[in-house]
């Protein structure tokens, strides 16, 4: 008879914990099926910068230049920003065109879109310049090749498209590589001079990519006009614009709620500065609000108000006049994101007996949350980037937005126009940066060579059958595996298997400081040596065979904080984890008695790991794999990458205001208030429960 694990006294040291997923992370698995839109999924975007951290633009600018020439690091970052200044501050004063570029952009415009191509134009002319200045210790442009030389593109009206519908970003940076095959026929073999000042001002006629997209941008129109450019320019200490502060309204403090699925007001809500603490100044355009459409001055006035109404639960929800009204001369209380099923009696009183075509709900995101959008595309359409840049444009402020797996970076804001010295040292570090110096790593062109507890073995990265959507959190991407080499100590019995199975590569960012999957596993033979044959077969082929393992500490996300003087605590720190595994499967594949037969092979694998002292803690359909072997199918429980280690006989678990595991899975007890303020402890009931 299968007895549950029991509790024994408590022990007077209990493991350490790290914060499990939240925001995207959370839902990642499952977005792609039922968040279609960008209405579905901007709330977890919303969790994933809503405690973002803020910093100085200098600062930045600082950190951009030590990544153009990665040897001078360690060097007086002040002393390079300041050689930059002294270069481009000529240009600033005595270049004619630039400064009709910048007058051009300051005119009277009807309408946002209108500032596309004078901003365009202003940064392509100033690049194309910038290309023959040489500055000590910067790396010179021709070090560039010229497929990878940047210039921006008017990118609007011509959506990207992505896993939820399509996104459709104002302007983008991107290679010159991409600007000519994304050109029209007649302009794809132009010289670079007119693509970066005819080509690059109109939408592109085949849309760009996410994987060549470098630097989405964001505008926003709050004047119409803007002031006339200083007649001189001087270095100086730039006058730093308070960071744009993202609403509070789309996401409630306790979780999602309906009202989140219908709009999303465009009130400020705080980041977290350099400093640790929170910001409390406001952007002063607070009423800047973007739509899912681009709008005029004269189309503003015609859109729909959005009003609050309560739901049959006490929730509330958003809906515009129009449907209201709709709803009320049907006589239904339903609205469209409420998740409310539609009555009985609406469906039988249609006379066609055809159902009404509910409308997508039409959404007002902040200029933080779009960009944020952008963010998470290129990190999940690039797996192996590290890192990922947007740039928000209120008339002539600027703001820089950074996006790694710890979190969202945000900078303060820079009037280009009061300070074009820095602008200008912006887009000289821009254009100076190479390939790597965008995070966009890349193994898939090259082979890989890691070790692991059987020796050293030689693979290839192939295509990506699990992929990852978000921003926070590990980011789990699971590539297949061309091994062109074994590790030489691998047991007969695993190669057979890795012949016939296949083998995979599991790519994520784990938390620095939590024990590794690899000796989580490399820890349970240890701990069998006493146990009954009986609990010895429950675990015996029912654990995954890792082959090999690595670490790439140089793109931990502590870095770039440490450069910009964040505060940050070393428990939120994530390291890219390269991982190679036998290949098995989902047991969701399997019906009948075999379903049943895997999903009791894991039942009885995790009970006996549990009494071992080896917590799973992340229960989730998607850990429960399977694999066959002579003709029986296999169970196997895997994914230990929350797993923790306990002395053996241990029941209890560590406990905490954050909670790990994957969220439609969890234990409803881990989901308590008192659970959430660190009073429960994470027990092998609620693993089972999961």
């Amino acid at each position: 008879m299968l007895s549950t694990p029991s509790t024994p006294p408590p022990q007077p040291q209990q493991p350490k914990y790290t914060p499990g997923n939240q925001g995207s992370a959370t839902v990642s698995e499952y977005v792609e099926k039922y968040a279609p839109t960008a209405p579905y999924v901007y709330p977890w975007i919303l969790r994933d910068i809503k405690s973002h951290q803020t910093c100085r633009f200098d600062t930045m600018l600082k950190a951009l230049l030590a990544r153009c020439s990665p040897e001078e690091a360690d060097s007086d970052l002040g002393d390079l920003l300041k050689n930059c200044l002294e270069v481009v501050l000529p240009l600033c004063n005595e270049d004619s065109k630039l400064r009709d570029y910048l007058s051009n952009y300051c005119k009277d415009m009807p309408s946002e879109t209108a500032r596309y191509g004078p901003f365009v134009k202003l940064c392509n002319y100033a690049l194309d310049v910038l290309r023959s200045k040489v500055v000590p210790k910067l790396p010179p442009s021709d070090t560039i090749d010229e497929k990878d030389r940047i210039l921006f593109h008017v990118s609007d009206t011509s959506p990207i498209s992505c896993s939820h519908g399509h996104r459709k970003p104002d302007v983008l940076l991107v290679p010159f590589s991409a600007a000519k095959a994304s050109a029209e026929q007649d302009h794809q073999h132009d010289q670079w001079i007119d693509v970066i000042m005819k080509t690059a001002i109109s939408p592109p006629r085949n849309a760009f990519s996410w994987e060549s997209s470098l630097l989405p941008l964001e505008f926003k129109l709050a004047k119409h006009s803007l002031k006339s450019p200083p007649k001189s320019y001087e270095i100086k200490e730039p006058n730093h614009v308070p960071p744009i502060r993202t609403s509070k309204d789309g996401l409630s403090e306790d979780g999602l709620s309906n009202s989140t699925i219908a709009t999303c007001s465009t009130g400020l809500t705080s980041g977290t500065s350099a400093s640790g603490a929170g910001t409390s100044e406001a952007t002063t355009s607070t009423s800047i609000r973007s739509t899912t459409s681009k709008r005029t001055s004269s189309r503003a006035s015609n859109k729909s108000k959005i009003s609050s109404e309560p739901t049959s639960n006490g929730g509330q929800i958003r809906r515009s006049d129009r449907l209201r009204e709709k709803a009320a001369a049907s006589g239904s209380q339903h609205s469209v994101g409420t998740g409310s099923k539609r009555p009985a009696e609406d469906l039988t009183s249609e006379s066609s007996g055809k159902r009404q075509k509910i409308e997508e709900p039409t959404v007002s995101l902040h200029v933080n949350i779009q960009t944020a959008l952008y963010g998470a595309e290129i990190l999940s359409h690039s797996p192996f980037s590290s890192f990922a840049m947007a740039m928000v444009i209120i008339d002539s402020k600027l703001h820089l937005w950074w996006y790694d797996r710890q979190g969202a970076i945000q900078t303060h804001g820079l009037d280009f126009i009061e300070d074009l010295p820095y602008f200008l040292v912006l887009l000289l570090s821009l254009q100076r940066l190479p390939p790597k110096g965008w995070g966009k790593g890349n193994m898939l062109e090259s082979s890989v060579f890691i070790g692991g507890p059987h020796g050293e073995m030689e693979l290839k990265l192939g295509q990506r059958v699990v992929k990852h959507w978000g921003i926070q959190g590990r980011a789990t991407n699971i590539h297949q595996v061309h091994a062109t080499s074994y590790p030489p100590r691998i047991p007969s019995r695993l190669t057979e298997q890795l012949q016939n199975q296949g083998t995979v590569a599991k790519l994520l960012w784990v938390q620095s400081q939590r024990m590794l999957e690899s000796v989580i596993l490399e820890e349970i033979p240890n701990r069998m040596d006493d146990i009954s044959e009986e609990d010895r077969a429950a675990v015996e082929g029912h654990i995954p065979d890792m082959i090999a393992s690595k670490i790439y500490r140089e793109y931990e996300t502590k870095k770039i904080r440490k450069d910009l003087g964040i505060a940050a605590k070393d428990i939120e720190n994530r390291v890219l984890i390269l991982s190679v595994f036998r290949r098995l499967k989902p047991i969701t594949e399997l019906e009948g008695d075999e379903f049943f037969r895997a999903w009791w092979d894991c039942v009885l694998c995790h009970r006996v790991l549990w009494k071992l002292g080896i917590h799973h803690r992340d229960i989730s359909a998607s850990n429960l794999m399977y694999y066959r072997h002579q003709g029986r199918v296999m169970g196997v429980l895997n994914d230990y990458d929350l797993s923790t280690l306990t002395p053996p006989g241990c029941d209890k678990g560590p406990t905490g205001t954050d909670r790990t595991g994957t969220l439609p899975f969890m234990a409803l007890d881990l989901l308590e208030p008192d659970a959430l303020a660190g009073e429960v402890e994470h027990q092998y009931r609620h693993d089972f429960e999961a």
